[in-house]
């Protein structure tokens, strides 16, 4: 879940987003969510083996934050207000990306 305020504000705006609505392996834009640079503070709870990424760009590129398991965090620091886009993965994908071909 996605807050656009520190520690979950009372009056944050928030977003739950549901990862088997979104292609793995893939960028999405923020944008689609009306959540681009908006991103302060989150919670998460995710399956065994899911790894979800915020980006800095919509595109994969720049900053990037990984979340695995459950958890929060409460001020978003280094990404906070500037995340574009996000995308999920499984350690499958990071280990058939890194075989040689």
């Amino acid at each position: 879940m996605f807050f656009d305020k520190d520690d979950f504000g009372d009056l944050s705006i928030r977003r739950e987003l549901v990862l088997e609505d979104f292609l793995p392996s893939k960028v999405h834009p923020l944008s689609e969510l009306s959540f681009a640079d908006r991103i302060s503070s989150l919670q998460w709870n995710l399956k065994d083996g899911v790894i979800f990424k915020l980006f800095e760009d919509e595109r994969g590129r720049g900053l990037q934050s990984s979340f695995a398991g459950a958890g929060e965090i409460a001020n978003l620091s280094g990404l906070k207000g500037k995340a574009k886009g996000f995308g999920w993965f499984t350690g499958d994908d990071f280990i058939s990306a890194s075989e040689p071909h």
